[in-house]
């Protein structure tokens, strides 16, 4: 097949992919501004060491929201305004995953109840560091 031809035919396909992609990306993830702007409220017996948008899986889907470490808790609300705390005395196994695009990636936590956490995060240097100290 000449190369005019394998050209005609994978260029289009190629940018349908893209606008199917592009559109059930955005249809499942929020815009940052949106996650940036989520407040969680702490005791003012706590500091908060990090706090970032973030995903995380709950059941077998990837919610956007807003991760906060504190010194006493992990804290993640969804952009749904759902929130979920977790001492952190009770996180135990940490495993940490960076992604190759960027400087993000995952961490999975071990929760007291030994049920595993998974959090997609940018800049994971900085929660591991923090997490771990």
């Amino acid at each position: 097949m000449p190369l005019q031809t394998i050209l005609a035919i994978s260029i289009p396909i190629g940018l349908l992919a893209l606008v199917i992609n592009g559109s059930m990306y955005s249809r499942f993830a929020k815009p940052l501004k949106v996650l940036e702007g989520i407040k969680i409220k702490t005791d003012g017996l706590e500091t908060v060491i990090l706090e970032a948008p973030a995903n995380h899986l709950i059941g077998d889907g990837l919610i956007s929201g807003k991760l906060c470490l504190t010194d006493k808790r992990l804290v993640f609300k969804t952009h749904l305004q759902e929130e979920f705390s977790w001492a952190r005395s009770e996180l135990q196994e940490m495993d940490f995953y960076r992604s190759f695009k960027n400087k993000g990636g995952e961490f999975i936590i071990s929760d007291g109840n030994n049920q595993k956490l998974m959090f997609e995060v940018e800049h994971l240097k900085l929660w591991k560091h923090d997490l771990l100290n």
